[in-house]
């Protein structure tokens, strides 16, 4: 394996082609790990030390990315993800699936290697992550001490596999199937998009739709 550590935003550029594909094999695929929401919060946001780190496998294949930045607080050069702890709500790192330990040691390594920080502090972890599966022991063969808390609770809606099924089991269906009875009379504009392109297509579309606005003089 290969690891590099970028310092600079030019990383964002460097592993666009790469990063969504690795991003959606593994099983940290969500929206706030995506390249353009985190190149975005960086040019908006990021004020400290950038400090991604690649790895890629001996056929030159990207494998894993933490895309870090140092910060000070309490005191501390902190390791932290990019993504903010309140923009974005789950962060984590981006590993090919079914080598998550053997690519998070491979990071945790280059990071030993460096002198810049005190301490590692992840935030908006998922608690379904499997980097808390394998961080720990990581942490425990290096000896560092290691922590784990709840940040905040964030409730998961288990779906059922069709929409018919998931008003069916509501205690309120009656009122859903008003709703959408209504949603119908009004001839309403339903998209399914697939992919940023899509959506964007779909967002200049609506832009250029000239929608009447009515206002109401306020009782006195």
């Amino acid at each position: 394996m290969k690891v590099r550590i970028h310092t600079t935003a030019a990383a964002f550029d460097v592993l666009a082609a790469d990063w969504n594909t690795l991003l959606h094999g593994s099983a940290a695929d969500t929206p706030f790990l995506t390249h353009e929401w985190q190149t975005a919060y960086w040019r908006a946001l990021g004020e400290e030390a950038l400090k991604i780190i690649e790895v890629r496998d001996a056929g030159g294949a990207l494998v894993g990315l933490a895309p870090l930045f140092l910060a000070e607080a309490e005191g501390k050069r902190s390791v932290r993800l990019v993504g903010g702890v309140d923009p974005s709500d789950y962060l984590d790192f981006i590993l090919a699936s079914e080598r998550e330990a053997e690519l998070g040691s491979a990071i945790l390594d280059a990071l030993a290697a460096e002198e810049d920080w005190d301490r590692i502090d992840l935030y908006n972890v998922p608690e379904a992550s499997l980097t808390r599966a394998w961080l720990a022991q990581a942490a425990a063969t290096r000896g560092w001490a290691y922590t784990d808390e709840r940040q905040v609770a964030s409730p998961i809606l288990r779906l059922p596999d069709s929409f018919d099924e998931y008003v069916a089991g509501l205690d309120k269906r009656v009122e859903m199937e008003t709703k959408m009875r209504v949603y119908v009379a009004e001839d309403a504009k339903t998209c399914v998009v697939r992919g940023t392109g899509e959506a964007l297509e779909e967002i200049d579309i609506l832009r250029k739709v000239e929608v009447p606005v009515q206002y109401a003089k306020p009782p006195r």
